[in-house]
């Protein structure tokens, strides 16, 4: 492959700029990354696979904890070098985006995607924080990476290596377990059933799952249920499910979720309780949880805004620096309007692209829909952006000439 040297400055450029800011802006340990360095150094310390009260957990999935612990074993508790291998991943996430957008569009647009997706802040910030999403970015790079590029051919190998990156994925954040078979579905219609999509299809739920097994095992022998990863679906699903919090996040504490969980013992006790609750509102409150559902998609696409400075997404950074706030807001909703000019500009070309796009959508609109929760989905996004974008020049600098 010929070098590219916008593609070198792009990535070199965004790399020392994330290298400053990682050196220059504090580091803050709270909340999910408190849970995540507790389990690495329990690891690394050969306590095993922990939470703070000592006893294991199954409150989360392994891949991010042990990516925690190699780096602690063999450097020590070094958060730095856990942010530097972070911009890392972002960069080569956006060097597949170009690729991609490459040989999906053309040279223009892939320069352009790169670069959004490398100087693109809030990947900087996350970065910096020791929490699974950038991660989970990459992984999902790759997948649709893989996915596209085996579309037409279906080679049974494409099938066993998708099949294991997102399985393992898969552990980083259970959200992807239902993808395998999803897409198997969308191959049956799409392409319809013949020897190649049926093959295809069985061997990338199969392989995906296999990859699976072995927490899934763990987890049976040590809490005695069937839980493929982790749990937490309650923790998502009744906040996002209950009309006094609006369909937002509130926290454990918040006063009529704490009602609810308040008398249960375990992670699993308190997990169940939760969705049996939130199962038991959408039964009485079909009509007013369905009107939430626009609020949600609003705030997992486009993040707060409109009323919603001050929500515990944003934290104290509402109350210090709402102007900040306000602007990131006004620019994720730009960024979301140019993205569906690229999908109706070129939905055509993209139809793994809707169907990961979408069911992010359903799965976040359903449960819980927060500005984080879409960032594995944003260098696919910033592609459209490009794409879109670059169509809009073309359109308007003839008339300017």
């Amino acid at each position: 492959m010929k070098f590219n040297h916008k593609v070198a400055i792009i990535l070199l450029v965004g790399f020392i700029l994330k290298l400053g800011f990682h050196v220059f802006f504090p580091t803050v340990i709270e909340d999910d990354a408190v849970g995540y360095v507790h389990i690495a150094n329990s690891l690394v310390s050969g306590e095993g696979f922990i939470d703070a009260d000592g006893k294991p957990t199954i409150f989360r999935g392994p891949i991010y904890p042990f990516f925690l612990a190699g780096i602690f074993l063999l450097f020590g508790e070094t958060h730095i070098l856990v942010f530097i291998l972070q911009s890392l991943m972002t960069c080569l996430s956006g060097y597949i985006i170009f690729l991609i957008a490459r040989r999906i569009f053309d040279e223009k647009t892939a320069l352009l995607s790169l670069a959004l997706i490398v100087f693109y802040l809030p990947f900087t910030i996350y970065e910096h924080f020791i929490y699974l999403d950038i991660m989970l970015v990459l992984y999902l790079v790759v997948i649709y990476y893989l996915l596209s590029s085996s579309a037409k051919s279906l080679k049974l190998t494409s099938a066993v290596l998708v099949g294991v990156v997102t399985g393992i994925a898969s552990l980083l954040k259970s959200v992807l377990l239902l993808l395998p078979p999803l897409y198997g579905i969308y191959l049956l219609i799409s392409k319809g059933i013949s020897k190649k999509t049926v093959t295809f299809s069985i061997l990338y739920v199969v392989v995906a799952y296999l990859v699976v097994s072995p927490w899934t095992l763990r987890n049976y022998l040590q809490f005695h249920r069937f839980i493929p990863v982790n749990i937490g679906l309650g923790f998502v699903l009744w906040p996002g499910n209950d009309l006094s919090a609006d369909g937002n996040w509130v926290g454990l504490r918040y006063p009529p979720m704490w009602e609810v969980v308040k008398d249960q013992k375990t992670q699993i006790e308190v997990d169940e309780v939760l969705i049996e609750d939130a199962l038991r509102n959408i039964k009485e409150h079909p009509l007013q949880i369905m009107g939430l559902w626009p609020k949600k998609f609003r705030r997992f696409w486009m993040g707060k805004f409109w009323g919603e400075w001050n929500s515990t997404e944003f934290g104290e950074l509402a109350d210090s620096k709402p102007l900040l706030i306000k602007s990131w807001a006004f620019f994720e909703t730009l960024i979301f309007l140019f993205f569906l000019l690229g999908v109706i500009f070129y939905w055509r070309r993209l139809p793994i692209f809707l169907l990961i796009c979408g069911y992010f959508s359903v799965v976040h609109v359903l449960m819980l829909g927060l500005y984080r929760y879409r960032m594995p989905l944003i260098p696919l996004e910033m592609m459209l952006v490009a794409a879109a974008l670059l169509k809009i020049y073309a359109w308007i600098r003839p008339k300017a000439v």
